[in-house]
C-alpha cells in the first residue's frame, strides 16, 4: 500500500485548457448537472432535464450544489441517474458551509444497478452520521472513492471492504469524532487497496 499525505498539483494554461473543453464537448466527454441557488437542472451551455440523463450515453456526470440543496436531493438525484455511468463527482461549490448529505434511506437496490461506476466523488460535502455514508459499501465495482474537504464522524467498514477499491483519497476531510480518525490501520483493512491519501492536518 502506498500512503501520501502531499497533494498533487498540475498547472495548465490557458489556452490548453479551452482546447480540452472543446474536445470534451465535442466528444460529449462529460456532462455538467447543475443545481446552484435551487435551480432547476442546467447542463453545460444548455438546457436539460434530469430524466434525459438517463437515456444519453453519459459515462462521466460531474452534479454542482450549494448550501441550498437539501441534504437528501441527492439519493432522489442518484435514483434516476443511468445505471451506464463510469464516473461520478458531486462538488458544493459554495465551499463555505458544508451541504449536508443523508443518503441512509435511499433504497439499496439503487446503488446495486451501477455495475459500471469506477469512480465516485464527494467535494466539500458533510455527511451527517456513520448510516449516510454506507451506501457506498452498495457499489462493489469501485476502484476510486474521494472525499474532498468532507465532513464525516466515521468511515464506515463496508468502505474499505468493497472488493476492487484501489485508491482511497481523504485529503482535506475533518472528522467530528477525533477518535474515529482514520490511521494507518486501514490500509490493512482493505482488500485491495493501492493508493491511500490521508489529510494533511
Amino acid at each position: 500500500v502506498q500512503t501520501c499525505s502531499l497533494p498533487i498539483y498540475c498547472l495548465l494554461h490557458d489556452l490548453m485548457r479551452e482546447l480540452y473543453l472543446m474536445n470534451c464537448s465535442e466528444e460529449d466527454y462529460v456532462k455538467v448537472v447543475d443545481f446552484q441557488g435551487g435551480r432547476q437542472p442546467v447542463l453545460e451551455r444548455c438546457p436539460v432535464i434530469i430524466d434525459d440523463i438517463t437515456t444519453t450515453n453519459t459515462y462521466r456526470l460531474a452534479i454542482h450544489t450549494d448550501g441550498n440543496f437539501k441534504g437528501d436531493a441527492i439519493g432522489k438525484i442518484t435514483e434516476r441517474l443511468s445505471p451506464r455511468l463510469r464516473s461520478i463527482t458531486f462538488t458544493d461549490t459554495s465551499q463555505g458551509e458544508n451541504c449536508s448529505v443523508d443518503m441512509a434511506r435511499t433504497s439499496s437496490e439503487i446503488f446495486n444497478r451501477f455495475k459500471y461506476l469506477r469512480i465516485l466523488s464527494f467535494d466539500w460535502y458533510t455527511f451527517v452520521n456513520k448510516k449516510s455514508i454506507e451506501f457506498i459499501g452498495k457499489l462493489i465495482h469501485v476502484r476510486s472513492i474521494r472525499f474532498n474537504s468532507c465532513k464525516m464522524d466515521e468511515l464506515p467498514l463496508q468502505v474499505l471492504n468493497l472488493p476492487f477499491l484501489q485508491s482511497l483519497n481523504l485529503e482535506g476531510s475533518v472528522w467530528t469524532n477525533p477518535t474515529k480518525i482514520p490511521k494507518l490501520d486501514v490500509a490493512w483493512k482493505a482488500k485491495i487497496l493501492m493508493h491511500l491519501f490521508f489529510p494533511s492536518n
